[in-house]
């Protein structure tokens, strides 16, 4: 950190303030100050007192030094890509996507009336799940624990702790979906091999989103160009969100 001015020692000047820990003075010189900041855990927005001391006189500068925790950079964008998609998470979107799809499907070739369409479109209820309150709660528990590591109140290690916990919510929570998927398996199967069981609803780096399929190379391919359905079900492309921000969706025949 650098600070412009005219300093002739280290020791004439002396730093106070709310974060002092491992701050000091390690270079002065014609309109330069350079000041050494300790190792952090947690991003900090501390307040710090300057004093200037120059012959028999002395001088103070309020100033804010904003830290960033640069060792959890990756850390802060898989919270903050979790709590971007707390919604679709709850709600399981894209197991939601395929059950309908199929059971539309199924609807279209005459294996089911309007009747029973609805009502099986109805039993999709991931709110209703066994892991329900579990994964809303592991997320807003993150949430708040978010916005503690910004507010430098805990640290990158306890931010990582409920972050493996919310994903082990999740992980239970996306079970239901995969479940629902098995029980339509007959619609299923017509069209993709195994009825889409298998996988869990794991983060995905290269794609940054959480995904049964993308996280699975039962049904993914890597390529250069990073991840993509195996030719098996790529029939299913664009109903499989594969990047961030991509919507998916599938309208409901009435």
């Amino acid at each position: 950190m650098d600070i412009s001015g005219a300093f002739p020692a280290p020791e004439s000047v002396q730093v106070s303030g709310d974060f002092t820990g491992g701050i000091s003075v390690v270079e002065t010189g014609p309109n330069r100050l350079t000041l050494a900041l300790p190792q952090v855990d947690r991003p900090l927005n501390a307040g710090l007192t300057l004093s200037f001391r120059f012959a028999d006189d002395t001088a103070e500068v309020e100033i804010s030094v904003v830290v960033q925790n640069a060792s959890a950079v990756d850390l802060e964008t898989t919270v903050q890509n979790t709590l971007d998609q707390k919604e679709e998470l709850l709600s399981l979107t894209q197991d939601a996507v395929l059950y309908k799809f199929f059971l539309q499907m199924g609807y279209l070739s005459g294996d089911l009336t309007n009747s029973q369409l609805q009502a099986r479109l109805a039993e999709f209820q991931p709110d209703q799940g066994p892991w329900a309150f579990g994964v809303g709660f592991a997320l807003e528990n993150l949430q708040q624990n978010e916005w503690r590591y910004r507010q430098g109140e805990i640290s990158e290690a306890v931010l990582q702790r409920e972050l493996d916990y919310a994903q082990s919510m999740i992980v239970n929570h996306g079970a239901y979906g995969r479940e629902q998927l098995s029980k339509i398996r007959n619609f299923i199967t017509a069209v993709l091999p195994d009825g889409l069981a298998g996988g869990q609803l794991v983060y995905v780096d290269e794609a940054a989103i959480y995904s049964r399929f993308l996280g699975s190379s039962g049904f993914v391919d890597a390529t250069g160009q990073g991840l993509e359905l195996s030719p098996a079900y790529r029939s299913i492309a664009s109903l499989v969100q594969v990047r961030k921000n991509q919507t998916i969706c599938c309208e409901v025949m009435q």
